[in-house]
C-alpha cells in the first residue's frame, strides 16, 4: 500500500488547463486518440497536442500502442500511430492521508459474512436510498427524468463517464471499481440499486436501468423504457 499522497506526482501536470482538457479527451474517447484527433477536437497545433499526450504517458495517466487508423492495410497502408489512452493503474491522492478504499473493503468483507440475502436487501436499501437523496440534491427538475441529456448530467457527477451506444448510455468508468475484484456481485447489485435511485428508475419510471456488464465498463446501462 502507498501513502496517499506517493500519487502527487503522477497527477499535479493536470492543474494545467490545457493538458486536463486533453486528458478528458482521450479518455473519453472510446479505442483511445492519435494527437491528429486531438488537435482537431481541442483546436491545437498537432505538435503542442502530442507534447501534452506523452507528458501524460510520463506521468503514468496514459499508456500508448501503435495501429493503424485508416481503411487501408498492408504495403501502402502508411505508418502506424500512436494512439494514446488511458492508464490501467489507478491513482488516489488524499491530504490529509485517508483510507476510504480500505474502509470500503472492511465493509464488503464484513456484509459478506451476514446471510447473502439479508446483506444484499440491506446493502441495496441503503444505495438506493443514498442515489435517492442525491438526486434530491441536484437542481434538475424531475420532469427531465427521460433525458438523456439530463441523465448524462446526473451520472457525470458521480463519476461515471457516460456515452451513447444505440439508443442507450453505457457507462464508461465504474466509480467502485477498485471493490470489484473481490466483491463483484455485491458491488454490481449496490450499483445497480444506487444508479436506480439516483435516476428515480423505479417499475414505471420512464427509464430502464439494468444490469448488462461489458469488459473494462461498468456493469449498468440506462435506456429510455420503450412505449
Amino acid at each position: 500500500m502507498h501513502p496517499p499522497d506517493d500519487h502527487l506526482d503522477n497527477v499535479a501536470s493536470l492543474g494545467d488547463p490545457a493538458r486536463r482538457a486533453v486528458y478528458r479527451f482521450a479518455v473519453a474517447t472510446a479505442g483511445g486518440v492519435d494527437r491528429n484527433q486531438v488537435a482537431a477536437g481541442l483546436d491545437l497545433k498537432r505538435n503542442l497536442a502530442a507534447y501534452h499526450l506523452d507528458r501524460l504517458v510520463d506521468d503514468g495517466l496514459l499508456v500508448t500502442h501503435f495501429e493503424h487508423r485508416g481503411t487501408r492495410r498492408g504495403p501502402g497502408s502508411g505508418r502506424p500511430s500512436k494512439v494514446y489512452a488511458r492508464s490501467p493503474v489507478e491513482f488516489d491522492v488524499s491530504l490529509p492521508p485517508r483510507e476510504y478504499s480500505l474502509a470500503a473493503e472492511i465493509l464488503a468483507s464484513a456484509l459478506e459474512r451476514l446471510e447473502p440475502e439479508d446483506a444484499l436487501a440491506a446493502l441495496q436499501a441503503a444505495a438506493a436510498q443514498q442515489g435517492e437523496q442525491l438526486r434530491a440534491d441536484t437542481t434538475i427538475a424531475d420532469e427531465a427524468d427521460a433525458d438523456l441529456d439530463a441523465v448524462v448530467e446526473r451520472v457525470e457527477r458521480c463519476g461515471y463517464e457516460p456515452y451513447r451506444s444505440d439508443g442507450s448510455l453505457r457507462l464508461r468508468n465504474c466509480p467502485f471499481d477498485a471493490l470489484t475484484d473481490h466483491h463483484r456481485d455485491l458491488v454490481c447489485h449496490m450499483n445497480l440499486a444506487f444508479l436506480r435511485g439516483l435516476l428515480h428508475a423505479d417499475d414505471d419510471a420512464p427509464l430502464v436501468v439494468e444490469l448488462d456488464p461489458a469488459p473494462g465498463e461498468c456493469c449498468v446501462t440506462i435506456t429510455p423504457r420503450s412505449d
